[in-house]
């Protein structure tokens, strides 16, 4: 898994995870589980607001992601639709507006 910093209209800085790959000897084993978890635990420390991903919905939202564009979050990619998400922390200060990954991943 990759976290990345993105920004919601070149201002409002939010986390941005890459996919989450887990060996198939490992999968289903909670593994996947762990590195969500670890994940969110580590953005919460860091009082963020949230987490965007692009991933399967079926997969993401038993980890309490949602469709990034009910909280006005716009992904960069329209085609993306329903599977860019985010995982709201903190829904008073969770910024709306267009979202970029970092540079790097060019979106």
């Amino acid at each position: 898994m990759i976290a990345s910093w993105g920004s919601v209209d070149g201002q409002y800085p939010l986390l941005g995870l890459g996919p989450l790959a887990v060996a198939p000897e490992y999968q289903h084993r909670g593994v996947g589980s762990i590195l969500m978890q670890d994940i969110h635990d580590r953005a919460q420390q860091r009082n963020l607001a949230g987490i965007v991903l692009l991933g399967h919905v079926d997969y993401y939202r038993r980890f309490g992601y949602e469709p990034a564009s009910d909280h006005g979050i716009i992904p960069s990619d329209a085609a993306w639709g329903e599977n860019f998400m985010v995982k709201v922390l903190d829904p008073h200060r969770l910024p709306a507006g267009n979202y970029r990954y970092a540079a790097p991943f060019g979106c």
